[in-house]
């Protein structure tokens, strides 16, 4: 599974632009591009040492992502992300990150 640039950036502590930057300079490439040309990373190349030790203890670590359409919704968001983290916990998993959306559909453009 390949997650997007500005998902990336977040979980490296960078800008989507640094990343474009590092795959000119070759530093990091991503895994893979949609048939729209969008850059995609796969997870486990972002992941930094720490969690891969972590891994390798049978420490399962998740990073989640909740997404509502409206701003109305903000509670069922907030359900979604409780429902995610028990889950999480009833499997032996951390929950790492959860990013949260309020947006009505998939926009590649959208800030973030």
């Amino acid at each position: 599974m390949l997650i997007r640039i500005g998902i990336a950036a977040r979980l490296k502590g960078v800008s989507p632009s640094t990343l474009r930057r590092w795959e000119k300079e070759e530093k990091m490439q991503p895994a893979g591009r949609t048939r729209g040309g969008h850059r995609g990373y796969k997870l486990i190349e972002l992941v930094g040492e720490e969690e891969r030790r972590e891994k390798q203890q049978c420490a399962k670590v998740v990073i989640g992502y909740a997404r509502v359409s409206a701003s109305k919704q903000k509670k069922e968001l907030e359900k979604q992300q409780k429902q995610m983290r028990t889950f999480a916990s009833k499997q032996g998993w951390e929950v790492k990150k959860v990013f949260t959306d309020i947006a009505s559909r998939m926009n590649e453009k959208r800030k973030g």
